[in-house]
């Protein structure tokens, strides 16, 4: 009986290693909080991964939960770098036909190009062409978000996480090390605001730290960076997001020069 027990506890430690080297294993989630468990909210991660070859994909997951009171940072503490960046500018579309009818269309779309400009005032973008990270913006009423496509949409419509406010999928290279596109989806399960409302998820609030994801900055869940652009948590009528702070500054002048 003995015997046994050892040779089934064998065989079951095998299956875990085959089921780890499988290429099913490919899609994992991994946990990015710098203070453990307690930081999460609705999930034990925030981040998940899927690979195929030199392709990867990452979703990070803003979710939303009460922001408790902030203290100060040091401006070189703060900041998570994915690795990757993008190597060349790249042009974007918002969505327009998926912004609810609530909201008011332009001022919806203004607040994002104020989101993309609030991160391009920071560099000079020095490792790439062009003076700017976001290239030129248009609509496009047909892509929309969760799809390679090498079109990098906004949108607005359900997400399947749970008190997910937004989700920011980036694409990219391992080999290079260089992000090829980027998806970004609102969740109408949320309300929305473009003034702060009491209530409702701030547009330009939550665009701002999307688009960090874009340029190349990860999560932070430490409550003690809470005030940051780049925190992984955001509060109904929150928009101390739509202003960099100077950890953010940081990460970005980091992979894109001064």
């Amino acid at each position: 009986m003995l015997l046994r027990k050892k040779m089934l506890s064998i065989m079951a430690a095998f299956a875990i290693a085959i089921s780890i080297l499988s290429p099913a294993a490919s899609v994992q989630a991994m946990q990015i909080s710098d203070q453990g468990q307690a930081h999460w909210s609705a999930t034990a991660n925030s981040t998940v991964i899927t690979m195929k070859g030199d392709l990867v994909r990452v979703d990070y997951i803003h979710y939303a939960k009460h922001v408790a009171a902030v203290r100060t940072v040091k401006p070189t503490q703060g900041f998570k770098l994915m690795g990757v960046k993008w190597l060349v500018q790249e042009d974007f579309a918002i969505n327009s036909g998926s912004i609810p009818t609530y909201l008011n269309k332009a001022g919806t779309v203004d607040d994002i190009l104020v989101s993309t400009q609030t991160w391009d005032e920071k560099t000079t973008c020095s490792l790439t062409t062009q003076a700017n990270l976001f290239g030129a913006s248009g609509t496009n009423n047909t892509a929309a978000y969760g799809t390679y496509d090498n079109i990098n949409i906004i949108d607005f419509g359900p997400l399947d996480y749970a008190n997910a406010i937004a989700v920011t999928s980036i694409w990219y290279n391992r080999s290079t090390k260089s992000i090829l596109e980027y998806d970004m989806r609102f969740n109408t399960a949320f309300e929305w605001s473009t003034s702060g409302a009491p209530g409702k998820m701030d547009v330009q609030n939550i665009a701002t730290h999307e688009l960090g994801h874009a340029v190349g900055l990860s999560d932070i869940y430490n409550s003690t960076f809470s005030a940051l652009t780049m925190y992984g948590y955001a509060d109904y009528g929150e928009t101390n997001k739509q202003d960099l702070e100077p950890p953010d500054i940081a990460g970005l002048q980091k992979m894109y020069g001064l």
